[in-house]
């Protein structure tokens, strides 16, 4: 699998407490650690999928999707 699209990092200080939260992490022992734990944001816009199983299914072995 590709995945081609926009990445950046999250800054936004509620934002990262939400996504700490969701992912069930404790964000006090996040902010204790030595190192900084960024968070990377991926706007996809492009995902291609190779599969050979695919043909056998009768459908094209390389699968697009486009988003927007």
């Amino acid at each position: 699998m590709q995945i081609t699209g926009t990445a950046s990092l999250i800054e936004n200080e509620k934002e990262y407490k939400d996504i700490i939260e969701m992912k069930g992490l404790n964000l006090n022992f996040i902010k204790k650690m030595p190192v900084n734990m960024n968070i990377i944001k991926i706007k996809m816009h492009k995902v291609e999928f190779l599969y050979s199983k695919f043909k056998k299914e009768g459908y094209e072995p390389r699968q697009i999707y486009m988003f927007d």
